[in-house]
């Protein structure tokens, strides 16, 4: 499955330039001694996202994006193809996951 995170701004709807795409789709709670990952999930509140690949594409890029912590859902849908969530993290970010 190929997973894409992109940010946008919620007053125009235009998306922006931060984000990545890839077959990993990450939640990531920190914890106070070590942080636990869950492979292939959703955005969930409380946890970072990490959108990319696991392996290099180039020597130049980054190869994955990770978000602060969720801290709102915003709108949850499903498409013919893809399942949707719009939510926006504890730094003001707006990020579109599919």
């Amino acid at each position: 499955m190929r997973y894409s995170l992109k940010n946008y701004n919620p007053e125009t709807l235009e998306y922006g330039y931060k984000g990545d795409s890839g077959n990993m789709s990450n939640s990531i709670l920190f914890t106070e001694n070590e942080p636990f990952t869950t492979e292939n999930s959703k955005p969930v509140v409380g946890e970072r996202m990490q959108v990319g690949t696991y392996f290099a594409r180039t020597i130049s890029a980054q190869d994955w994006w990770i978000t602060t912590e969720v801290a709102e859902i915003l709108e949850s849908y499903e498409e013919e193809d893809s399942f949707n969530v719009k939510f926006k993290t504890v730094n003001g970010s707006y990020y579109h996951w599919k």
